[in-house]
């Protein structure tokens, strides 16, 4: 499971004008890293079988005994309203780029097994992006019964534009949305592709414990006085496309 090739992500269903999730860059934490993986299933193969291999995977960090390994989060997207070709995403997430170098050299000496095990189940493309949270609702474990909704964003700068436009226009919806209530139960994030063979500049990735919550959310943000002005900024820096995905824990907690 572990090609490196290309991330498709842009293949996300078009919504140019909808805003994604941001905040102060005073209150973003230090950048983590993801591992992508964009897969399908081979044929006769589903996700009882992809489970049989996480379990194979588990059973191997635990004979490993790297710190590294054992502190990896692993996640799975399922398209929900999604324009993909993809059967499913799986994040690995690290706490740096030096701790996935540690964990792939600890892992080194068994992934031939691994590799064998997941190559049996799924074919996939992968890759590697930045990850940083950008905005903290503040309610802790708000997720249920390890499903989560994620309302996803791939955005392509606009001609003139640059990651500092980006920040300020953020800052801008930061004000907005920190002065709405019922934004608890949820958090959201920012990805920069770092290897990876993308079209778009950044993605962004909003957390919601359910469909009736991304809804409140929503209708609670464009009910905003500030709504409209903060989604002008924001669309003047970039030009994004949306679609939502059922996310739930596969490694880890």
């Amino acid at each position: 499971m572990r090609k490196l090739t290309v991330m498709l992500l842009a293949t996300l269903v078009a919504c140019s004008g909808t805003e994604p999730p941001s905040e102060s860059s005073a209150e973003s934490s230090a950048a983590t890293l993801r591992e992508l993986y964009a897969c399908n299933f081979v044929a006769g193969k589903g996700m009882s079988d992809l489970d049989d291999a996480r379990d194979f995977l588990v059973a191997q960090i635990a004979q490993i005994g790297s710190a590294d390994l054992d502190n990896m989060v692993s996640f799975l997207w399922t398209p929900y309203k999604a324009r993909t070709d993809y059967d499913f995403l799986w994040f690995n997430q690290y706490e740096s780029i030096a701790a996935f170098g540690r964990a792939e050299t600890a892992l080194a000496t068994r992934a031939d097994a691994v590799n064998a095990k997941f190559g049996a189940v799924v074919a996939c493309d992968s890759s590697l992006s930045t990850r940083e949270q950008i905005y903290d609702g503040g309610g802790g474990d708000f997720v249920t019964g390890n499903q989560a909704l994620l309302e996803t964003y791939a955005c392509t700068l606009n001609p003139g534009k640059n990651m500092d436009d980006v920040a300020a226009a953020v800052d801008h919806w930061h004000g907005v949305i920190s002065g709405i209530n019922g934004f608890e139960n949820y958090d959201a994030y920012m990805a920069t592709p770092y290897i990876a063979n993308t079209p778009v500049d950044l993605f962004y990735l909003g957390v919601h414990n359910n469909v009736t919550d991304f809804a409140a959310h929503t209708t609670a943000y464009l009910d905003s006085p500030g709504a409209a002005e903060a989604d002008r900024r924001l669309a003047e820096v970039h030009d994004c496309e949306s679609s939502l995905w059922w996310g739930r824990i596969m490694i880890g907690d």
